[in-house]
């Protein structure tokens, strides 16, 4: 089934993953929390933190999940705004690993 991806709101949580096909000219913006973002094809992971975007070049699939959570919005057509900060992911999602657990064991 084919969708209008245009305002698409979609809430992600940890371990549920949102793949989106043929990927190429969507603009994921990140609205709340914390998102990981995979894209076939392209070297390396992202990290969106609220009010980043990342406009999808690639061909291939998307893949999306919440960091604990993350609220996106998925536009079809790309518009100006700032540019997203691209993070080491390995790094950061160890913090965030170190951080739950310490919260989890006090």
């Amino acid at each position: 089934m084919r969708m209008s991806l245009d305002n698409m709101v979609i809430q992600l949580a940890e371990k549920k993953m949102l793949t989106i096909r043929d990927a190429r000219d969507i603009r994921i913006e990140c609205n709340e929390g914390m998102v990981w973002l995979t894209i076939e094809g392209q070297p390396g992971d992202f990290l969106l933190e609220k009010g980043d975007h990342l406009l999808i070049k690639g061909n291939g699939p998307a893949f999306i999940q919440g960091m604990p959570y993350g609220l996106v919005k998925l536009v079809s057509a790309a518009s100006p705004s700032r540019q997203v900060s691209y993070r080491p992911v390995l790094s950061i999602y160890t913090h965030y690993t170190q951080l739950h657990n310490l919260r989890c064991e006090g």
